[in-house]
């Protein structure tokens, strides 16, 4: 197996007050069969960043986190599995990661053509709190 990382990061801005401002960066790393079934699975992974970023729901949170969570993807597209494997240490960020894997999963699309019946993805959700300039 040939291990593909993808690093598309999706950055939100938002504001938590007039001093604060979120962004969200997240990474999804996979491991996948070589061949043609790589080039599906490095766009489909680009597709389940875009799918994870719109779930995720900020915790208003004074620091800035990182959580990793994995989770397996079926041929059908259904999703299983889901474990913080790297805590943010605050409960609340770990289940707002957990939320949005689990708001994203009926939305993800069957894995493509060529690709083993279950695939392993890590998702890094990098929460930071930056000040506004």
């Amino acid at each position: 197996m040939l291990k593909i990382l993808f690093s598309l990061f999706i950055v939100f801005a938002t504001c938590l007050s007039p001093a604060f401002a979120n962004s969200l960066h997240i990474q999804v790393k996979n491991e996948a069969a070589t061949g043609s079934s790589a080039t599906g699975i490095d766009t489909y992974g680009q597709d389940l960043m875009r799918r994870l970023a719109a779930a995720f729901v900020p915790p208003i949170c004074s620091q800035s986190k990182l959580v990793q969570v994995d989770f397996d993807v079926a041929k059908n597209g259904t999703m299983s599995n889901p474990t913080i494997v790297v805590s943010s240490e605050i409960p609340v960020v770990d289940e707002s990661v957990l939320k949005a894997v689990n708001l994203a999963a009926p939305t993800f699309r069957p894995l493509p053509d060529g690709s083993p019946a279950t695939v392993h993805f890590s998702a890094e959700f990098d929460y930071v709190i930056g000040v506004n300039k």
